[in-house]
């Protein structure tokens, strides 16, 4: 089988409003604030206000979407037009983390994004819970973190993105990623591997930020550790602000998201599917229980009272149960399953 992506309007509107609101360069300092040159090797070209949250972005997206299409094209396009190449994507579980590097890695999602950037080429690097294992009494560097971290950005058609999950390397003070005894020299004067991260200016993409909240131990490191110049969340849910009475949500700017497509949005649009549901009217629901006892593609079966009753594909429950209970055509429609 094969699949074949196209772009969607939504998807458009919500990839413009992220480039019209993403910052410019900076063509007015030599160095951030952390003392790295400007025209580092390793790191992203500087923008303006970076590191500063009211420069965030949000981006409101429901479920089923595309909100994994949306980031990985935002990444080509902020690589095509503002030159930036390193990109960290956060991910709150390994489900959902194996979920995005299916799709960034696949054959059909390169061949897509390869009608629109015939230049550019996506590298994807993980780190694992193994990699900083102690082996022959000495700790080892993650092979992929140590090759994104030292890949130089003066290839302008490459774009490297380091994929992550937050359990186990941002929420814990204990980290290997904060951790100094390495054999293995990181690029320049970095320590520790999160220093090395910090070092290249990454852009940071988190996905799901219902569950990486601003006060939360994983959002902490990768705002003080990592330093990115800039955060983009991808969610259908955002947090509510700590101690929020009024229940507020907890965007970066006052202004809300770049892009919002929220469930009604996305309902009117046909772009998610919806459930309808039938209730009987019961004119006495204490009547009478029924029970579900057997299951199958064909035929459901019912225990009321020490009686069975069965109902086939196509049976109308009312004739079958012979209750007035039941009014209108309730008809079993059989399963896939």
């Amino acid at each position: 089988m094969r699949i074949n992506l196209e772009e969607l309007q939504h998807q458009r509107e919500a990839l413009d409003n992220i480039i019209h609101n993403f910052p410019l360069l900076d063509d007015v300092n030599s160095q951030d604030k952390n003392g790295i040159s400007a025209t580092s090797i390793y790191a992203n070209p500087l923008i303006q206000y970076a590191g500063q949250e009211s420069a965030f972005l949000d981006v409101k997206m429901e479920t089923g979407t595309g909100k994994t299409y949306v980031y990985t094209r935002m990444m080509y396009e902020l690589n095509a037009e503002r030159g930036l190449s390193k990109f960290v994507v956060v991910v709150p579980s390994l489900a959902i983390k194996e979920g995005a590097k299916n799709f960034l890695t696949s054959d059909y999602a390169r061949q897509h994004f390869s009608q629109f950037f015939p230049n550019k080429n996506l590298r994807v690097y993980q780190i694992l819970a193994g990699d900083f294992a102690k082996k022959n009494g000495r700790y080892q560097m993650s092979n992929d973190l140590e090759q994104f971290t030292s890949a130089m950005t003066n290839d302008k058609n490459t774009i490297h993105v380091l994929l992550m999950s937050d359990k186990g390397f941002l929420d814990k003070a204990t980290s290997a990623l904060f951790k100094d005894h390495y054999d293995v020299s990181l690029i320049t004067s970095a320590r520790t591997p999160a220093e090395a991260i910090m070092m290249t200016r990454p852009v940071v993409i988190i996905d799901e930020p219902h569950r990486l909240k601003r006060d939360g131990k994983s959002y902490s490191n990768i705002l003080n550790r990592f330093k990115p110049e800039i955060i983009v969340r991808f969610g259908a849910t955002f947090p509510e602000k700590p101690k929020s009475k009024t229940h507020e949500i907890d965007y970066y700017r006052s202004s809300g998201p770049v892009y919002d497509l929220d469930a009604v949005r996305a309902f009117n649009q046909a772009l998610v599917k919806g459930v309808e549901t039938i209730y009987p009217t019961l004119t006495n629901p204490d009547s009478a229980q029924y029970k579900v006892t057997k299951l199958s593609a064909k035929s459901v079966t019912f225990k009321s009272k020490n009686r069975e009753y069965e109902v086939n594909v196509g049976d109308s429950l009312a004739s079958v149960f012979n209750d007035n209970n039941f009014d209108g055509d309730i008809i079993y429609e059989g399963s896939k399953k």
